[in-house]
C-alpha cells in the first residue's frame, strides 16, 4: 500500500498510489513479514509513480529506498509490522489479485 500527499492525519484524504491487499502468503513458505513505513513529506509533492489497483498483477519489485530518495523524504517518523502465513483465506486474496 502507497499512501501519500496525507494531509496531517487525515489518511482517508491522502493520494492512493497502491491499494492495500491483505496477507498472502504461498502454501508452505512459512511466515512473511510485512512492514508499514511512515515518512514527513518535505511538502505537497506531485508523484509520478504508477498506479496500482488491488487485481492490476504489477506490484512486485516494489523499492522502499528508491522511493524515499526520489523525492527526498528522509528518515522514517514510524512505522508499524506484522507476520503471516498460508491459512483457509488465502485463496480467495489470490483469486482476487488474479492468481
Amino acid at each position: 500500500m502507497q499512501i501519500v500527499n496525507i494531509p496531517g492525519s487525515k489518511i482517508t484524504d491522502g493520494e492512493v498510489i497502491t491499494e492495500y491487499v491483505g496477507s498472502a502468503p504461498p502454501k508452505g513458505s512459512g511466515l512473511h513479514r510485512y512492514v508499514f513505513i511512515l515518512f514527513q513529506q518535505p511538502g505537497k509533492l506531485t508523484f509520478d509513480e504508477p498506479h496500482h489497483s488491488r487485481t492490476d498483477g504489477k506490484r512486485g519489485n516494489f523499492s522502499t529506498e528508491k522511493l524515499r530518495k526520489k523525492y527526498n523524504l528522509g528518515k522514517p517518523i514510524s512505522g508499524n509490522f506484522f507476520q503471516a502465513q498460508f491459512d483457509d483465506s488465502v485463496p480467495a486474496v489470490h483469486k482476487q489479485l488474479g492468481f
